[in-house]
């Protein structure tokens, strides 16, 4: 048994374990790596954490991913409309900058939010991040270093904000993670953080839950658990459509986690197998637009196929060839050649249908959990 990547316990029951799926990369067509692994979910019977166990196999899939191009998808942070949204959404909404004068990004990608803060005014900025090709200086006077975080990497002083954005599901790790943040951040600073909201996948039995690179499902009680364990407190944890934002600070008392296990999610397959079966009868039945080229409808085609046409929103996927379909822009459908869509991002159902309602969709208009 794979110890939890949290508290080390031997423990635990299954939470998620169906066949394999291709590996969601973001990215479509040709370019895409047609690798696939089995999808595996865990819930730790000592802390209640839930994660994916990782062997060496899953370890090489993930090497091979992380250097090709797939590790960086075409909706990146700050990449076209979708991609500005989300750093304003998940970032700059949640936190207040002026705050600070220095800070450090754990993976920080092409460095986008990094430019944003020295164009906010602070002055002393580093990216690290394992799948840039080198340690280099900016031209914009921002360093970036090109390592993987764990407890052994010291900086050169301590700053006033550590951040990372979509990154820390991935570390298996993520103690040695937080003990760099612990060892690297002011008695006053500022540790902030952007997770999937496990809990909700969890507990919405949401399709999207399962990513081959995501080892750790956070929830409210593991984030919390986690913290402690480093001595952090919880400044604010807010739930925000997918996504968790946290922010803790070594200056409170230390998060103190519940001592009970929190939720047991072992209710969770039997009711995705629910919704599936659902979706694949719709699939079968009717014509069909589904919305959403995104990772839940890879676990979809990967457990029950289907036909169906295919759209989304995201102008950096139109246009591309997703699970062996052209990614097509709404507004540009004949919407009248379909029954039924279904949109398959929970998060976002009511905007998604709303469009579909103002483009005169005279059929159903349904979400994965509403069927």
């Amino acid at each position: 048994m794979t110890p939890c990547y949290l508290c080390g316990g031997r423990e635990a029951e299954s939470v998620l374990d169906k066949g394999p799926v291709e590996v969601w990369n973001d990215l479509g067509g040709p370019e895409s790596l047609r690798l696939s692994h089995p999808c595996v979910v865990r819930q730790c019977r000592n802390c209640g954490h839930v994660y994916q166990p990782v062997d060496e196999a899953l370890r090489a899939l993930f090497d091979q991913l992380y250097r090709s191009r797939a590790a960086q998808g075409p909706s990146a942070m700050g990449l076209g409309a979708w991609g500005r949204e989300r750093a304003d959404a998940l970032f700059f909404r949640e936190i207040d900058v002026s705050r600070h004068r220095s800070a450090i990004e754990i993976g920080c990608g092409d460095g986008y939010l990094l430019r944003q803060l020295k164009d906010l005014g602070l002055t002393a900025l580093t990216g690290i991040e394992p799948s840039s090709n080198t340690d280099r200086a900016d031209p914009d006077g921002i360093t970036f270093i090109n390592a993987f975080v764990d407890e052994h990497l010291q900086m050169a002083a301590p700053v006033d904000l550590i951040y990372s954005v979509a990154v820390f599901e991935h570390i298996e790790n993520i103690n040695g993670v937080l003990a760099f943040c612990r060892n690297n951040l002011k008695p006053d600073g500022e540790l902030f953080f952007v997770v999937p909201n496990g809990q909700r996948q969890l507990e919405r039995a949401d399709p999207a839950l399962f990513v081959h690179q995501h080892v750790h499902h956070f929830t409210e009680h593991s984030v919390r658990r986690l913290l402690s364990a480093h001595g952090f407190s919880l400044n604010t944890l807010a739930h925000r459509d997918d996504v968790l934002c946290v922010s803790a600070s070594l200056s409170g008392d230390p998060t103190v986690p519940s001592s009970s296990l929190g939720p047991r999610y072992d209710q969770y397959q039997p009711r995705l197998d629910a919704v599936l079966s659902r979706v694949a009868e719709r699939l079968s039945s009717e014509r069909v637009l589904v919305h959403g080229a995104c990772n839940a409808l890879n676990n979809i085609v990967g457990w029950v196929g289907g036909d169906f046409d295919l759209a989304d929103n995201d102008e950096n996927r139109q246009g591309h060839v997703y699970f062996g379909r052209p990614v097509l822009a709404p507004e540009s459908i004949d919407i009248t050649a379909y029954d039924t869509v279904i949109i398959v991002p929970m998060a976002y159902f009511a905007p998604i249908r709303a469009q579909y309602v103002a483009l005169g969709f005279p059929g159903r208009i349904e979400g994965i959990s509403t069927l």
